[in-house]
C-alpha cells in the first residue's frame, strides 16, 4: 500500500489533508497526519526510503540530508519565486500584490527554492485574508490531488525549474502589526486597510499604541477609495 505523510499545523492545511483522505478513500493509499517534528521522525522511522511527504504550509526548515533522501513536496501560497519565505499571505497583501496563487514544488536545501510541480494563479486584489486562504485551500487540493495520482499510478512527476523575478521576506513579528503614526501620515487608506485585513487570527492582530501602554486592536476596517 502507498503511504503519504501529510505535514501541516494550520487549519487550512488540515482542510486539504481531509479532502485528500476523502478523495482517495477507496484506493490503496494511506495518509498519515504529521503536525510536528516528532511525528515526522516517527513516520520516517517506520517507512522505507524514500518516503513520500507533502508539506502543506510548513514553517520549519528541513535539513538537506532529509530532503535528499525522501520525496518532499511543499505547498507555498505564492507564485514562486516571488514572495519566498515567511508570512506569505501577509507580505503579499501588505505589499499590494494584485495577483497571487499557490506553488507545489519539490523541496531542496534552500527555502522555497525547488523545482515546480504545480502552480495556479488567482486575483487577490481587495480580498480579505479568509478569502485568500480559501483560494489557497481550493487550488492546493487540486495540485496535491494530481501529485497523489502520479504516486499511486507510478507515473513520472514532471518538474520545472523556477524562473522569473525572485523576492524573499522574513516571517513577520508581532511588533510589525502596529499601525504607527508615521504610517497614518505617509500611506494611503487602502494600504493600511490591506495591512489590517491581512492580520487576523490566528495571526497577530493589527494594533495602535495608545496612552499608558494600552493597545487598540483592529479586526476590520473600511477604506475610502
Amino acid at each position: 500500500m502507498n503511504k503519504i505523510g501529510l505535514c501541516f499545523y494550520r487549519d487550512w492545511g488540515l482542510e486539504i489533508a481531509e479532502k485528500l483522505e476523502l478523495e482517495f478513500a477507496d484506493l490503496h493509499i494511506e495518509f498519515v497526519s504529521i503536525k510536528d517534528n516528532k511525528d515526522l521522525i516517527s513516520f520516517i522511522e517506520n517507512e522505507k526510503s524514500p518516503a513520500n511527504l507533502f508539506f502543506i504550509g510548513w514553517s520549519e526548515i528541513i535539513e538537506k540530508e532529509f530532503v535528499d533522501q525522501h520525496n518532499c513536496y511543499c505547498l507555498h501560497p505564492s507564485l514562486l519565486p516571488k514572495f519566498k519565505g515567511g508570512s506569505p499571505f501577509q507580505n503579499q497583501m501588505i505589499n499590494g500584490a494584485d495577483k497571487s496563487g499557490i506553488t507545489i514544488f519539490k523541496m531542496d536545501e534552500y527555502i522555497d527554492n525547488g523545482p515546480i510541480f504545480y502552480q495556479a494563479e488567482f486575483d487577490i486584489k481587495n480580498l480579505e485574508l479568509d478569502d485568500f486562504i480559501k483560494l489557497t485551500t481550493i487550488y492546493g487540493f487540486v495540485g496535491f490531488k494530481q501529485l497523489t495520482e502520479k504516486i499511486i499510478y507510478n507515473n513520472k512527476v514532471t518538474l520545472n525549474e523556477q524562473s522569473g523575478e525572485s523576492s524573499y521576506f522574513k516571517r513577520r513579528t508581532p511588533s510589525e502589526s502596529e499601525i504607527t503614526f508615521d504610517e497614518i501620515q505617509s500611506k494611503l487608506a487602502i494600504d493600511l486597510k490591506n495591512k489590517v485585513n491581512s492580520l487576523k487570527e490566528p495571526y497577530p492582530l493589527a494594533f495602535i499604541s495608545c496612552k499608558e501602554g494600552t493597545k487598540l486592536y483592529l479586526k476590520s476596517v473600511i477604506a475610502e477609495e
